[in-house]
């Protein structure tokens, strides 16, 4: 065994039963047809391009990325980590056997695993289970020393370190991350170990602990995640907007307000565009909160043109899920509200 890998159970974990009950590791991408004799990477990207002729190249070459590793690169004997949403544990398993095409609605694409344990604690493993990468379904275990854990986990022998076949193969493609989605992605994440501590707490049923007041400190926490992240990334889409003479304006980026007196100060030198925008844009938007859906899609109405804002972030979710069942602009701004209620 020289790999181990981490894959999501899906969205709100819909292969999570299917996984554990019938011995698999499966995603979906239901519109991919069978990709037993896709060999290589090439092959996969000109199948999935042809199934989602509408998606971004960037989108294409990422889910390429993952179904070329399900496919080709993950072999018999590599540990799986099956990562859950809603529980505070992950499964941990050994795959058993090549690929499989599942035809159906979902849960198309999967290879056959033994699981070892269903009920090991994101604690046991290490901090890596804290922050993994926030979009991708299928991803490496890399360091040596969380591979030898899982392994002394699963009760096996700890690997010897391999090579993998190709490293362009296993490692997702560079994208560019701000800082403001890290940011987020981290501030989630611990809004998330709050959730573990209580389920954790409700379990051993300690006296101690208001474990209702665990829960909402996660909704807080997450709200408040939200409310940051719009903020940074609305500062820095703007900032970069400022600088790049050749990148198209929203109308209400065009129609921010800044007073003559700063406007003189640039002409004269004395202060920079940026320095007055930074300035400017913290005074006007600081005092705002961005936590429902209307008010986050007012602070991107500065950044983007973009009118149906909700229903472009269901596309992208839905594209990236890929499962049969499919999430509207409406039911994912009903949540938000619901979301910000909870915490209130």
């Amino acid at each position: 065994m020289a790999q181990a890998w981490f894959v999501r159970a899906g969205r709100d974990d819909e292969y999570a039963e299917l996984d554990l009950g019938q011995g698999l590791i499966a995603v979906g991408w239901h519109l991919v047809s069978d990709l037993s004799s896709c060999h290589t990477k090439d092959a996969i990207t000109k199948t999935v391009r042809a199934s989602y002729p509408g998606v971004s190249g960037q989108t294409v070459t990422e889910y390429s990325i993952q179904l070329h590793v399900l496919r080709n690169i993950m072999e018999k004997g590599d540990l799986v980590i099956l990562l859950r949403t809603n529980s505070p544990d992950v499964a941990i398993g050994e795959i058993t056997g090549d690929y499989i095409y599942r035809p159906g609605p979902m849960a198309n694409h999967a290879r056959p695993v033994r699981w070892i344990n269903a009920g090991v604690r994101r604690s046991e493993i290490g901090p890596e289970l804290l922050d993994p990468p926030a979009l991708s379904v299928i991803f490496r275990v890399n360091k040596s020393i969380l591979l030898a854990r899982l392994a002394e986990l699963a009760g096996m022998k700890t690997p010897r370190p391999q090579k993998p076949k190709t490293v362009e193969d296993t490692t997702a493609p560079d994208v560019h991350v701000s800082a403001a989605r890290e940011t987020l992605t981290s501030n989630l994440n611990y809004a998330r170990n709050l959730t573990s501590a209580g389920s954790h707490l409700e379990q051993l049923k300690v006296g101690l602990f208001e474990v209702p007041d665990v829960y909402r400190a996660a909704w807080v926490q997450a709200v408040a995640a939200i409310d940051h992240w719009v903020h940074q990334e609305v500062y820095d889409r703007m900032l970069r907007l400022s600088e790049d003479d050749k990148a198209p304006r929203p109308d209400r980026y065009q129609r921010f307000e800044l007073s003559l007196g700063v406007l003189e100060q640039v002409q004269t030198g004395q202060l920079t565009k940026r320095a007055v925008l930074e300035s400017e844009l913290r005074a006007q938007l600081s005092f705002k909160t961005f936590q429902q859906p209307k008010s986050i899609q007012d602070a991107f109405g500065y950044v983007t043109d973009v009118a149906d804002l909700w229903g472009r972030v269901a596309k992208i979710l839905n594209e990236q899920s890929e499962v049969a069942a499919s999430v509207s602009g409406k039911k994912i701004q009903d949540s938000l509200r619901d979301i910000v209620q909870r915490r209130n």
